[in-house]
């Protein structure tokens, strides 16, 4: 087993995190490896400490590009990678070890397109297990495509891709879609879902996240639901090119109810300078546009985190449930700071 594993790492303003991302993927127990460190344009000293690795680790390959986002770093990296297998991590994140000899290992035993694996999160003061697998299955598992539904939940049980290890010739011909900025990620696993025939569920804990409330979905974006509106039409514009829409619309819509609770917060952040009427507003345009493409009642119930599991309990009490959003955020940040 010698097959050569591209990983792609996007990386803007991370220098707290990213040597201890790196270290972790050069000191693999799987050596033959491609890492492709992007530089998006990262304002701090990245770029500096991506260029020292690339100096000490032949196998590194660094790239130094004007700022476009993850999504353009991401397919920057695809564009030049050339193995046999893709992984992609963030660059605030870290891995075990053995991930790569043991998502290869469970590939190519079983003749998978992919392996979707678990992770635990670090929430600043201690690690914490996602138990996202374990929501959809305890054990490890072949999964075949024929069983549609199933299979689509299993795959789709995040839209995060740093889960996720694809054979490249699956994701090759796929591109990151620029022009969405908000969960690139999920959109991309949709379109990589269309050329997986099979693949291998590992309730495993190889990936760690880093919890960054500093972060892209934890922070005020004055065009976040207009984002969110963009991401739900791009999705629903890639499935009804397929068959079977009414069972991809249902995991679609599961999948836009986490980014409506998402875009709930970022709109009550306070770093919103609307009044709290402008901030009803813009939560009412968007439950409108939900409402209008029946996102509220074709969903997976299964596949809907407990965020937004409130959110459909709440959406009956009409503009009282706004305010119950305000105070839960706000119960929740004093919680944070114990």
């Amino acid at each position: 087993m010698n097959d050569l594993v591209s990983i792609i790492i996007p990386v803007y303003n991370v220098e707290k995190y990213l040597s201890q991302c790196v270290e972790s993927v050069i000191n693999q127990t799987y050596q033959n490896l491609e890492i492709i460190l992007v530089d998006d344009g990262s304002p701090d000293n990245c770029g500096r400490i991506c260029d020292v690795y690339s100096e000490k680790d032949s196998r590194i390959r660094v790239i130094h590009k004007e700022n476009g986002g993850v999504a353009s770093a991401r397919q920057v990296g695809m564009d030049i990678c050339t193995g046999e297998w893709i992984y992609f991590l963030d660059s605030d994140d870290w891995i075990e070890l053995n991930l790569i000899a043991t998502v290869l290992d469970k590939a190519k035993s079983t003749d998978s397109d992919a392996v979707v694996f678990d992770f635990d999160y670090f929430d600043g003061k201690k690690m914490k297990r996602s138990s996202y697998m374990y929501s959809f299955t305890n054990k490890e598992e072949l999964v075949e495509k024929s069983d549609l539904e199933r299979a689509l939940s299993l795959y789709m049980v995040t839209g995060l891709i740093w889960h996720v290890f694809f054979r490249a010739s699956t994701v090759k011909e796929i591109t990151f879609k620029t022009n969405v900025s908000y969960c690139d990620d999920l959109v991309f696993k949709f379109d990589s879902f269309r050329n997986i025939c099979k693949f291998y569920c590992l309730p495993e804990v190889l990936h760690h996240y880093r919890y960054n409330c500093t972060s892209y979905t934890h922070t005020y974006d004055k065009f976040f639901i207009e984002k969110v509106v963009n991401f739900h039409s791009e999705l629903v514009n890639l499935i009804a090119m397929g068959d079977d829409f009414s069972t991809y619309q249902k995991s679609v819509n599961s999948r836009v109810l986490g980014a409506f609770s998402s875009s709930i917060m970022s709109l009550f952040s306070r770093q919103n300078p609307k009044s709290f009427k402008e901030k009803i507003g813009q939560c009412n345009y968007l439950i409108n546009y939900l409402d209008e493409n029946d996102v509220f009642t074709k969903y997976n119930e299964d596949e809907v985190g407990g965020s937004a599991k409130l959110l459909l309990k709440l959406k009956k009490l009409n503009w009282f449930k706004v305010y119950l959003i305000y105070l839960l955020k706000k119960c929740v940040r004093v919680v944070r700071r114990r």
